[in-house]
């Protein structure tokens, strides 16, 4: 039988990322937490993104589009947040989304409902729904009246 050398924190990295794009900080937590060095994290952290493996602005701005067909943008930021993405870089990806929060929410409301009026039930269904996406009490006013 073969003794197998410990994987280095590179190789994990790019286990990591072979599932999935990931941010810095979620890398540096699974890395740290697998019992690696602080230096060895760091070192592999900072050659993965020279080798253009990890990039948290193309992470976040990939995400904010994804998830800006689903979601309101303050639910968009939280969820980049929650990934471990810098705020000043998911309000950079959010804002070059450039959703417009009540347009947005009417195309999810077509989506759903179709282009059916709403009438009272539905429209309270309408309501719970956009709050449930994360759009404000002034949007889903606006949108669904």
């Amino acid at each position: 039988m073969v003794a197998r050398r410990p994987a280095s924190a590179l190789d994990r990295v790019v286990r990591l990322l072979a599932a999935r794009p990931r941010t810095t900080a979620y890398l540096r937590d699974r890395l740290l937490s697998s019992g690696c060095a602080p230096e060895e994290v760091t070192a592999a952290l900072a050659r993965a993104a020279e080798l253009g493996y990890v990039n948290d602005r193309a992470f976040a701005a990939a995400e904010a589009a994804r998830l800006s067909e689903r979601f309101a943008p303050a639910v968009v930021a939280s969820r980049l947040a929650a990934a471990g993405v810098p705020p000043e870089v998911a309000a950079e990806a959010v804002a070059a989304v450039g959703a417009d929060g009540a347009e947005l929410a009417r195309e999810l409301l077509a989506k759903r409902f179709g282009a059916e009026a709403l009438d009272g039930a539905a429209r309270g269904r309408a309501a719970r729904f956009l709050a449930g996406r994360g759009f404000s009490a002034e949007i889903i006013e606006q949108v669904v009246g």
